[in-house]
């Protein structure tokens, strides 16, 4: 498997140099390490799910082959968190909760009618050929936005799921938080914050048993606490982004190749998660490659990767084990590689042309809800 993960990081270095194109502006004053870090976590998923892909279709099991790769992408899940809670970690309790909600739907919901209708089309193709009987019953969960986390048969095609890597269930959670945004920037003071998100963190880890409560689901909160915790943190730091990359390289490196934690979703490893964020957060910049450009611009296109990936391997796979290309190791890593690099290109033209529209156009509906409640005030 060594040679397999080190194709993976070839190809997440080589697709950066692939797309640095000098013809997409970066904006001023972001926070590159964020949106480069996107990139690393988005990248670490998809390789997860192509590993997983190949399982599927090799055992008809949505089960890992390498427990590394598993590790990986659950550690890009724990970070996505992670960053939500640093975004909105300081909302303040005056935010206009209406123009905030409008802002987060066509922020998020377009992409999921896309990526959802593009899986419908190819469920009701594998029904057909399967000759099942019609059933777009459930069709409503899948255009949904994310709100349900749950993506049911279509067409009698009860893995209708996997053809977008399940990858929707992250959503529900995304949705939780911010609905509870309204209530939670109550508490949201730098005089307290610290010391009541450490008081949440350590009640979900010392008690989530006692309460009955997954352990995924205590993990999944405690991600987003120590986002929201980090935020407040991150004015109190140590110098040098030479030692904090260094820092932070060895604790990735712990994570997914030397600790026996084989799950991010322990309460350990969100101690070294935590950590790694942390250090990434106040400048850790893994030595100038979070900010080198191809990062950058494909961070930009991280929600376009994380919920597209899924059909290109399932539509590779379904072609590749159809003429068992599979078998000639080769050929199938060359055919995976240039189908990454599709996924890329297919990402930032999604980002182009369908994310930023629709970003755009919920700033322009919000300000227009703004406008119109300070008028009425």
């Amino acid at each position: 498997m060594i040679l397999h993960l080190a194709w993976v990081f070839f190809c997440i270095i080589s697709a950066s140099f692939i797309f640095q194109t000098k013809k997409i502006q970066i904006e001023q004053n972001r926070d590159l390490n964020i949106d480069g870090l996107r990139y690393v976590l988005a990248a670490f998923v998809v390789f997860h799910h192509n590993d997983i892909s190949t399982a599927y279709f090799e055992t008809g099991k949505w089960a890992l082959h390498d427990p590394t790769l598993g590790y990986m992408g659950q550690f890009g899940v724990a970070v996505f968190f992670m960053i939500t809670g640093y975004l909105f970690g300081d909302i303040k309790k005056e935010t206009n909760w209406k123009s905030f909600f409008i802002k987060r739907f066509f922020r998020i919901v377009p992409l999921t009618y896309v990526t959802s209708l593009i899986c419908i089309a190819i469920a009701s193709y594998i029904g057909i050929k399967m000759g099942d009987t019609p059933d777009f019953s459930n069709v409503i969960y899948w255009l949904d936005g994310g709100l349900s986390g749950t993506k049911p048969a279509i067409y009698g095609f009860k893995d209708s799921q996997f053809i977008g890597a399940a990858v929707m269930w992250t959503l529900y959670w995304e949705w939780l938080f911010y609905l509870a945004l309204p209530l939670l920037c109550l508490f949201f003071n730098r005089t307290y914050t610290i010391g009541l998100c450490i008081a949440v963190i350590s009640i979900f880890a010392h008690t989530s048993g006692f309460f009955k409560i997954p352990n995924q689901h205590a993990t999944l909160l405690i991600f987003f606490a120590t986002g929201v915790l980090i935020k407040n943190l991150k004015y109190k730091t140590f110098p040098s982004s030479i030692f904090k990359s260094a820092i932070a390289v060895v604790v990735l490196t712990y994570c997914l190749f030397i600790s026996n934690e084989r799950t991010a979703y322990s309460f350990t490893s969100c101690i070294f998660i935590g950590i790694f964020f942390y250090l990434v957060a106040t400048g850790g910049n893994l030595f100038g490659l979070l900010k080198q450009r191809g990062f950058v611009i494909l961070g930009d296109a991280s929600y376009s990767i994380y919920l597209l990936h899924g059909i290109a391997w399932f539509v590779m796979n379904k072609v590749v084990f159809h003429y068992s290309l599979q078998n000639q190791k080769l050929t199938y890593y060359v055919i995976q590689t240039f189908v990454w690099y599709g996924i890329c290109f297919i990402s930032l033209i999604s980002y182009k042309y369908i994310e930023k529209p629709f970003i755009a156009l919920g700033k322009k509906v919000s300000s227009r809800q703004e406008a119109t409640f300070n008028k009425a005030r």
